[in-house]
């Protein structure tokens, strides 16, 4: 028995277009100019141009139809979500890390403090012997304390940078498109002299746009990239970016009168301040995207599976009546 065509409801025919109004049975498959094909066009022509009406109706509900299953496809679960992996880890070990640094860098501060207390008014010239070799002392405790700041900084850095590259790479598996950087970038980015004074801002800016609990399951350049970041992240980024700047100036800083070793120590206590007020916003920096990525992942997970697409000619008994 020959299939109506779902379009016409006239014998089809036996070839891939129907033989009464040209209509493609297989629209996925490849097309060839072939003579088969252009007689199948002007079929088509002919039959949307003897019923003009029809024909708009007909194009209605198929972009409706499409539309539909557009819609459909859009609010269903990403085919990745299985990618996606729980970043509470290396976000647990990354703010521990920044505790105890930011502990280690307030006894810095504390000890600097007392240090300037002690040589305060002092001048190299007029400073006893009592008040020098104490100050020597001072300097060396210090330096103690400056190694196990440095050593809780490198800790510090692996565990962020490993945080970030975990959060960076669920994006795609959270229904993101289109990233702008690679998942490269969210190491290496660190790394890049004078690079590294926005990329790794930049990575962290498209982890929170894109972790979004409440947004569209798919999320297409249009939807995320245009969006604010929150005011959070810029005041954790110049907090950052600024202790590292004073810091550099006073590791510069000659050191070999008392003035000038004055003038270093009160740079350094500038640059410590920064440094546990930068600190404290990184732990909520990473405790928030956190909190998003794993609130979109169970708002993911609760949607249905995304429709098989069908490679399959329309059938008469399912078309849309004319």
């Amino acid at each position: 028995m020959v299939e109506a065509c779902p379009r016409c409801w006239e014998a089809r025919g036996e070839g891939r277009w129907c033989a009464n109004c040209g209509l493609d049975s297989t629209p996925t498959a490849g097309t060839l100019p072939t003579q088969e094909a252009t007689d199948a066009g002007i079929r088509e022509r002919d039959w949307l141009g003897s019923d003009s009406k029809a024909a708009r109706e007909q194009e209605r509900r198929r972009e409706a139809a499409r539309r539909a299953e557009s819609e459909g496809r859009a609010s269903a679960r990403p085919e990745g979500l299985d990618a996606y992996r729980d970043p509470s880890t290396p976000a647990r070990l990354a703010k521990t890390w920044l505790a105890i640094m930011a502990g280690l860098t307030a006894l810095v501060a504390a000890l600097e403090i007392g240090h300037l207390n002690l040589i305060s008014g002092k001048t190299t010239a007029g400073m006893s012997l009592s008040v020098a070799q104490q100050v020597d002392e001072d300097s060396h405790t210090l330096a103690t304390v400056y190694i196990l700041v440095l050593i809780a900084h490198l800790f510090c850095a692996a565990f962020f940078v490993a945080w970030t590259w975990r959060a960076y790479r669920n994006v795609t598996a959270l229904g993101a498109q289109r990233l702008r950087f690679g998942t490269g970038w969210a190491i290496g980015g660190w790394f890049v002299p004078i690079l590294g004074l926005w990329r790794p801002k930049q990575i962290v800016d498209d982890i929170w746009r894109t972790s979004e609990p409440t947004a569209p399951a798919a999320l297409r350049p249009h939807l995320w990239r245009d969006t604010r970041t929150s005011a959070l992240l810029a005041w954790w980024w110049a907090f950052f970016v600024i202790a590292n700047i004073v810091d550099r100036i006073a590791s510069r800083m000659p050191s070999e009168t008392i003035e000038q070793h004055r003038s270093a120590i009160t740079w350094d206590l500038v640059a410590d301040l920064l440094t546990i007020v930068a600190a404290g916003l990184a732990i909520l920096v990473i405790t928030r995207i956190t909190a998003r990525q794993r609130g979109r992942s169970d708002v993911l997970r609760s949607l249905p599976p995304k429709p098989p697409v069908s490679d399959s000619p329309p059938k008469a008994a399912t078309a849309p009546a004319t």
